[in-house]
């Protein structure tokens, strides 16, 4: 279960009906953290939704606001680190997929088979309200 939706989770469907095999498809999610009863290490966002088909071929994840670092890791319900290992993510950083893919379990080109969501986990550090979390996921229809 997730402990926070990003603005494209909670908006979106997943729509991928119409998409034609192998056409490149750019989803942002943004999410704030709230003032109160937002995240806590371990929790994870859900901040894209992937449909069945969907190979992932670019994640870039970028933190604003806050000063304290935050360790994330980006992947879905299956496996949290995916795309993503725990990574050191301060104000103002950029993560992505190329720089700091999981060497582990890479994801890259990654097939869903079922409709699901890439998150952010977050570790060691607890979120504050001034934290914000920008995802731009890239994937093709399979």
């Amino acid at each position: 279960m997730a402990d926070g939706q990003s603005d494209a989770v909670i908006a979106s469907d997943y729509g991928a009906s119409n998409v034609p095999k192998g056409m490149a498809i750019s989803v942002v999610g943004k999410y704030t953290v709230p003032a109160s009863g937002g995240p806590v290490s371990g929790d994870k966002v859900e901040m894209v939704n992937v449909p069945a088909g969907a190979q992932v071929v670019d994640i870039k994840v970028r933190a604003s606001g806050g000063t304290t670092a935050l360790t994330v890791a980006v992947g879905d319900d299956v496996d949290p680190d995916r795309y993503i290992a725990a990574t050191a993510n301060t104000a103002a950083a950029l993560v992505n997929l190329a720089v700091n893919g999981n060497a582990a379990a890479p994801g890259l080109g990654f097939e869903y088979t079922a409709d699901d969501t890439i998150d952010i986990t977050f570790a060691g550090a607890t979120p504050t309200a001034t934290h914000e979390y920008t995802m731009v996921a890239t994937y093709v229809m399979a």
